[in-house]
């Protein structure tokens, strides 16, 4: 219903939800057309989706480990069962080449984290991609791109980048075509607005993780394989990892400690 403040934006949130959920069991074809057939359903969705017109654009494909892309989902608003109202940030990193990607969920959006996120990300692939493809974040560039100024990056993550040896190309502003393969992603993320209400901030984590291995295990419809299968090719042509010294520097360390009864901390 209108009040619901679960919100299911394509028809394929609402196959997947039931899927995962309610063990549907028909092709997505079968259930598409059920959909079409039944018009108070058909207006929902005719309802959330808004067309907008995109600029056409040719496709531009990338050699293996040639290039990655990152994005923020950003101050996703979400109901945990244990947490109340979260403002969760999804920081999205996806290989040209495999379209593998790999999502880190954050309530922050600090420069630290990315560095944090980034590192992860070329730790578990085992090295860095040449070029880092990204929009204007304000702790990337300093000063965004556009048609007439190159823009200017961060002086930290101008660093960054020396040590890790990577390219960073920001793309020009209001031009989400550029950086196409990381915003597809986003669309995916919508999914989690069918979970509100529905889990703690434990299971909203496992579930973005969820959507991340399904995302890789499905076929890209530009290719016939799946992303995990590409993977290897992608891994085979990347740049080699700095030293761990280098590395250590932009990981987010944690301690443990002890709390007594009077919060004193040691």
């Amino acid at each position: 219903s209108d009040t619901s403040i679960q919100k299911f934006h394509y028809k394929t949130n609402l196959y997947q939800y039931l899927v995962d959920n309610y063990g549907l069991d028909v092709s997505s074809s079968t259930f598409r057309h059920f959909i079409k057939n039944n018009d108070e359903f058909n207006k929902y969705f005719s309802k959330s989706n808004r067309t907008s017109r995109s600029v056409k654009c040719m496709r531009y494909e990338t050699s293996p480990g040639e290039q990655a892309q990152i994005d923020w989902k950003e101050d996703f608003k979400f109901l945990t069962t244990d947490r109340g109202y979260v403002n969760l940030n999804i920081f999205v990193f996806i290989l040209g080449y495999s379209r593998y990607s790999i999502y880190y969920a954050s309530l922050d959006k600090r420069q630290s984290s990315i560095f944090a996120f980034l590192n992860d990300a070329f730790e578990k692939l085992g090295g860095v991609p040449s070029v880092i493809v990204t929009d204007n974040l304000k702790t990337v560039m300093d000063k965004p791109r556009s048609e007439y100024y190159k823009g200017s990056i961060n002086a930290k993550f101008y660093e960054f980048a020396k040590d890790y040896d990577f390219k960073v190309q920001p793309c020009i502003a209001k031009r989400p075509q550029t950086k196409a393969k990381v915003e597809s992603q986003m669309k995916i993320l919508d999914e989690l607005d069918a979970y509100q209400g529905k889990l703690s901030y434990k299971q909203l984590i496992d579930r973005v993780e969820n959507i991340n291995l399904r995302k890789n295990m499905s076929i890209h419809q530009g290719r016939p394989k799946t992303p995990i299968s590409l993977l290897e090719k992608d891994k085979g042509s990347l740049k080699p990892l700095p030293t761990k010294e280098i590395r250590s520097r932009y990981k987010n360390h944690q301690s443990i400690v002890k709390v007594n009864e009077s919060s004193m901390i040691s």
